[in-house]
């Protein structure tokens, strides 16, 4: 068995290279750039021979690394076959037999290798890859080509279609898609063919339109762009897909020094010539204008004087007007080849006279050059779009063609005019970002090391990890520190001990999963006592924290006395013990993984120069409060509130049927300026700083919410079910019951049982009690129920023995498993995140009966948002009110309802932590995030 930490060269990755256009070099890069930050998986790369020739030569093996091995796939072209001449014929014949060339010949690369593949890293166009993953039971890494601009249109394409028609569009072609986020200033008519308009029924456009409808199942898909470029269409697209990166720009990212080819001597040059007064022109290796387009540009250049660089095949000179060349001999220069990322880069190039390919339009905003574009076809014309009025770093060419006068007012407009300076200003700016992204700490950097974990981190599985987190990780031995807020005394605070063990339970996996990390738990000393055992990993290291409670002092007993201490203390303590621990290690942290409380540690992460990654330990629900507090309280007020209690927060998305009076404490009910409150406030504006944040819930319990609160963070990862997704806890190796709940369940008919249990934290007072037993012996239902002895007393006389065959009372009971046996009927509970989220794990509905917190929210979600359960009848428990809702539960129609989305709901959660499942994709980016390549 191979170890996680010594991957051996059994790993294996298929490449598959779209052969056309400038599609299979950029893919090349990133193989190139993967293969070297992953020398022992192998890279099989598979092209057509005619591509491949193209881009590997000879004289270059040398640098290639070792680990990437090179087919050719056949083209798809018959044997005698003869073109007729139509633009993509060869491009249909190729895609017409792709998924079964490039199955043959990962077949005979298996072979080879002696390795299954276990990832498909492809061009985006293969959307056969989606099925081909699924059949070899491997991974799917799909990477687009061009902008973000055309992904979305062809993401959307059904919406568009639906909104815009596909018949007499020429009637709607100036219309914007201002139904699609990001999407505002584009033009039906800046789309590529094959959305709305052009042949639809191409192999083409089924490709693109297959492609679209496919690449929501990839594992993940990436992008030669940076975050900062379209914000606003990164955040739609994150919420689109399970994993969504921004790498580029590529040109920047690259590490490798290489000598520049410049085989005319244009950057000699260059350098003779003044700041930003070089037109450079280049329409790509494929595209070419029409003849007398090229005489315009060539009198529009001669006639502006303005000193140029233009890339134009010799083939082509034959179009430029007689004596051109020599009355521009001083000029400019005209070359069959130019190097142009090093033209962009030169400070003399003032303008890039481009047809806006993508990868053009990158070099061009990397380099901090304006543009005048000439757009043919594909998405040309929406990054043309882009570069004219979304960033305003350019302008499409006059009337879109070239005239001898249009270009030359262009050229004016650009390198003289007011206008051209604030393009100018804008592409620096543009160019800063870009430079930002791809640093140590940009988002690209960050997201490139993701897309190693998406690709080459996948098959450095060891056979007893792959059960629990899908991957184990070959890196660097690591420090992360782990803060975690716990009360000095759980039973006495309104912080649930829970925070604690669900934090100890996410370390726990993430230290078995990276042996060579070291993690650092830090906690106060009583709560750790509480948490752990011997059998732990022996990375994670336990480290005491004073609680904050000075010394002599006596506790008054305010609830939030203990908490208050320990927040006011609790900076300066985890700086001191921080220190210590680096000592003891011997190695800076690189990471804190902390509370969601604890939001000073955005402060701390950024004076350490280290990520932050906070734990939210409670549901969507509650986090979009505290993220919203400021909204809320302009929009609600926070004074006189009463009145307004009934009303629902419809301003907030996914949260149009709560309403104020479900909203915890401290956001504009109760005391705003307690310390818990403040606390909840400085987190809630704290937390978009952090590098990510995690919860433990699924994506699509709450789908809204989810696309909403992605939109907030930089990374936004639901993680659970934590009980579905991991393997039984660390300290416990069997069943623990020692009140023989499980048997006792066993006698009873499916679906009978109802189950009472308020948390460790949580008891309802005396009077509630009393009503709950009552109510119970009335309705005649089987119950357990879990109480502390010392609570017993509160029962009514005899209640008991009357009952000892209809139920149980006992001290303590195993909640998962009794949540998840088929006699289970009905949960009684406080409405506890943990214990919401374990019924709806098990599909068992609930009777709500929230005390404080979230607790409020969370039984709201379940009777209005996802109806599987209900509130108690007037809030608290009465004996009628809680017999009438244990027979609506249990007996009547509605508890049928309930019982259908509770089961639903279930369905959901185990799909989400099944291998493709989306809870497992995101455990894997958490454990990316803490544990960096």
């Amino acid at each position: 068995m191979t170890k996680p930490s010594e991957p051996t060269r059994d790993s294996h990755v298929a490449v598959l290279a779209f052969p056309f256009g400038t599609h299979a070099a950029p893919l090349l890069t990133v193989t190139r750039r993967l293969a070297s930050a992953a020398p022992s998986t192998v890279f099989s790369f598979f092209n057509t021979a005619q591509s491949n020739s193209s881009l590997f030569s000879p004289s270059d093996e040398a640098d290639r690394p070792e680990n990437i091995r090179v087919y050719d796939v056949p083209d798809g072209v018959p044997e005698g076959y003869v073109f007729s001449g139509r633009p993509q014929e060869a491009i249909e014949l190729f895609l017409g037999s792709a998924p079964e060339n490039f199955r043959r010949e990962i077949a005979a690369a298996e072979t080879e290798v002696g390795r299954d593949v276990k990832c498909l890293l492809t061009d985006a166009f293969f959307w056969f890859a989606a099925d081909m993953a699924t059949e070899m039971n491997a991974s799917w890494v799909a990477f687009w080509t061009a902008g973000e601009n055309s992904l979305s249109a062809h993401l959307y394409t059904d919406l568009i279609r639906e909104t815009i028609g596909v018949k007499e569009v020429g009637g709607r072609m100036e219309e914007t898609l201002g139904f699609i986020s990001g999407m505002e200033k584009i033009r039906v008519k800046d789309t590529p063919e094959g959305v709305v308009f052009g042949n639809l029924d191409s192999v083409f456009s089924k490709m693109l339109h297959q492609m679209g409808l496919a690449l929501p199942r990839a594992t993940a898909v990436f992008i030669n762009s940076f975050e900062e470029l379209d914000p606003t269409l990164t955040d739609n697209l994150r919420s689109k897909f399970k994993r969504y990166l921004n790498i580029g720009p590529l040109g920047l990212l690259s590490s490798t020094l290489q000598l520049v080819h410049d085989p005319h001597g244009c950057l000699a040059w260059i350098e003779k010539r003044s700041l930003g007064s070089v037109a450079y022109i280049s329409f790509g290796t494929v595209m070419t204008p029409p003849p007398r387009e090229l005489a315009a540009i060539a009198e529009g250049l001669e006639s502006s004087k303005v000193p140029f660089v233009w890339s134009l095949k010799e083939k082509n000179l034959v179009h430029l007007p007689k004596g051109f060349l020599d009355r521009t001999r001083e000029q400019g220069i005209v070359v069959p080849w130019a190097p142009q990322v090093e033209l962009l880069k030169h400070e003399a190039t003032g303008v890039f006279v481009t047809h806006c390919g993508w990868n053009s339009v990158l070099e061009s905003v990397s380099g901090g050059v304006p543009m005048i574009c000439r757009p043919f076809f594909g998405d040309q014309r929406l990054n043309g779009r882009a570069v004219e009025v979304v960033w305003e770093i350019g302008m499409t060419i006059i009337n879109g063609v070239f005239t001898k006068d249009g270009f030359e007012k262009c050229l004016d407009r650009v390198l003289v005019q007011d206008d051209g300076k604030k393009m100018k200003c804008n592409a620096k700016k543009l160019k800063e970002l870009g430079h930002e992204a791809v640093s140590s700490k940009g988002s690209s950097s960050e997201n490139f090391g993701g897309l190693l974990d998406a690709v080459a981190s996948i098959v450095y599985i060891s056979e007893d990890l792959a059960e629990k987190t899908g991957q184990a990780y070959s890196k660097d031995p690591r420090n992360v520190a782990n803060a975690v807020v716990v009360a000095k005394e759980a039973d006495d605070t309104t912080i649930a001990e829970y925070h604690g063990q669900a934090i100890l339970a996410v370390t726990h996996r993430l230290a078995t999963a990276s042996p060579s990390t070291v993690f650092s738990f830090f906690n106060t000393s009583q709560s750790n006592f509480s948490l752990f055992s011997s059998d732990r990993p022996a990375n994670i290291r336990v480290h005491d924290v004073s609680d904050g409670v000075p010394e002599g002092y006596v506790l008054s007993g305010n609830p939030q006395e203990a908490v208050e201490l320990f927040l006011e203390a609790a900076p300066k303590i985890f700086w001191r013990e921080l220190a210590v621990a680096e000592t003891e290690v011997g190695r800076k942290v690189t990471c804190m993984l902390t509370d969601a409380f604890i939001w000073f540690a955005a402060d701390m992460a950024a004076e350490m120069k280290v990520s932050w990654v906070a734990f939210w330990t409670s549901g969507q629900n509650s986090l979009t409060a505290h993220l919203y507090t400021d909204l809320i309280r302009e929009t609600i007020g926070v004074k006189e509130v009463d009145g307004r209690m009934e009303e629902t927060l419809g301003f907030i998305s996914g949260m149009e049927q709560i309403r104020v009076k479900d909203i915890p404490e401290g956001v504009v009910l109760g005391n705003l300026d307690s310390v818990f409150s403040n606390m909840l406030h400085q987190m809630g504006l704290a937390l978009p700083r952090a590098t990510a944040v995690y919860m433990n819930s699924f994506e699509e319990l709450d789908p809204t919410l989810t696309v909403n609160l992605m939109s907030k963070f930089k990374r936004y990862l639901s993680i659970g079910p934590l009980a579905l997704l991991f393997s039984p806890s660390q300290r416990e190796t069997t069943l623990h019951d020692p009140h023989a709940c499980l048997a006792w369940m066993e006698k009873r008919s499916t679906d009978s049982v109802a189950y009472i249990a308020f948390g460790r934290v949580m008891t309802p007072p005396p009077g509630e009690l009393v009503a709950i037993a009552q109510g119970l012996e009335s309705s005649k239902v089987p119950f357990i129920w879990s109480l502390q002895e010392k609570n017993k007393v509160h029962l009514p006389k005899g209640f008991l023995d009357r009952t000892r065959e209809q139920g149980m009372v006992v001290p303590w009971a195993p909640q998962v498993e009794l949540l998840n046996h088929e006699a289970m009927g009905v949960f009684v509970s406080h409405g506890g995140w943990n214990s919401v989220l374990e019924s709806v794990s098990a599909g068992v509905p609930m009777i709500c009966r929230p005390i404080f917190g979230d607790h409020a929210l969370n039984a709201r979600s379940v009777e209005a948002v996802w109806e599987i359960g209900m509130t108690i009848i007037n809030g608290v428990f009465t004996k009628d009110g809680f017999e009438e809702s244990l027979d609506r539960v249990l007996v009547q129609d509605d508890g049928k309802k309930m019982k259908v989305n509770a089961k639903k709901l279930k369905e959901l959660a185990q799909e989400a932590v099944s291998t493709e499942g989306s809870s497992f994709e995101n455990f894997k980016g958490l454990l990316d995030e803490v544990v960096k390549v």
